[in-house]
């Protein structure tokens, strides 16, 4: 754990208990202000859902009641196919006829059109915002609009089961390539995210080591300055740092790397350069050093 402590002096007067007091409350309170307002944007999508979630949320949801209506749609046809061969059945003589001389086909049901709806509004989502989506690769946007191709196709042959088939595979994309459950873990969003988690992780840092200096009453009020400055600089300096970490393959152990691409791993990580940014801060420069000399 980072020690803030610069002062070496057993006991403290009035003022350094005060200036104490002072630099344990207020990251005390902006933790718990943090906190509420990351869970108000994590879970307020209630107040303005639309805007609020992203594309492949979206999607998700319209691809989960589409599935469902996919499936519902099935068991009417399967329906109707059953019925028609007990009508063929009880009706042999006519058999011949009902074949060259198919019946009118019938309106579709609320099922089948409710289901057309929706696929054509995940089209034109997909459509209207698949160009503007730069986190998703090129080959990933190729292949979900492969997809969406297929259910369409599926849905024009009355293929109910191929489409739902269709639908899983889409589905199953979205939360393996964009896992869900991290506010802003995708998008230009990500970048409040990292730096929420930094923020989280120095107020932390300082609640410990300020207890710690208070309890050995070694604090200085000297100290506040330099707690102020790292509550303003490490969200930044975090973000900085993680852009640096996406560009470079780091490995921990020769079987062990770190991909930031899993959100927990970034969410962790954002979390452990705010925790500890004396460390972080030694490694580069070791780092920088080796590579230098």
């Amino acid at each position: 754990m980072t020690t803030n402590s610069s002062s070496t002096t057993v006991g403290m007067n009035g003022k350094d208990k005060k200036w104490g007091k002072l630099c344990l409350i207020i990251p005390i309170i902006l933790l718990v202000s943090l906190a509420i307002s990351y869970w108000v944007l994590h879970n307020g999508n209630s107040f303005s859902k639309d805007s609020r979630e992203s594309v492949i949320d979206v999607l998700s949801v319209l691809i989960e009641d589409a599935k469902t209506e996919a499936e519902k749609a099935q068991g009417e046809k399967d329906s109707a196919k059953k019925a028609e061969k007990i009508k063929t059945d009880t009706k042999r003589g006519k058999t011949e006829t009902n074949i060259q001389n198919p019946t009118t086909e019938t309106e579709p049901s609320d099922t089948v059109k409710g289901l057309v709806s929706i696929v054509t509004r995940i089209k034109s989502i997909w459509l209207a915002n698949s160009r503007y989506m730069q986190t998703m690769g090129d080959q990933d946007k190729k292949v979900f609009s492969e997809l969406i191709t297929m259910v369409d196709t599926s849905m024009g042959n009355k293929d109910y089961k191929g489409m739902s088939a269709g639908l899983t595979t889409m589905d199953n994309f979205c939360e393996e390539t964009y896992p869900k459950g991290w506010f802003w873990i995708k998008g230009s969003g990500r970048f409040l995210e990292i730096m929420m988690w930094g923020m989280a992780g120095i107020l932390v840092n300082l609640i410990y080591t300020t207890g710690e200096d208070l309890k050995k009453e070694s604090f200085s009020r000297r100290i506040f300055i330099v707690n102020l400055a790292y509550i303003i600089t490490i969200p930044i300096l975090t973000l900085v740092f993680l852009f640096f970490v996406s560009q470079v393959k780091l490995t921990i152990t020769n079987n062990m790397e770190i991909d930031i691409s899993d959100p927990c791993i970034l969410v962790a990580l954002s979390f452990t350069v705010g925790l500890f940014p004396k460390v972080i801060k030694d490694n580069f420069e070791r780092m920088f050093n080796k590579s230098g000399g």
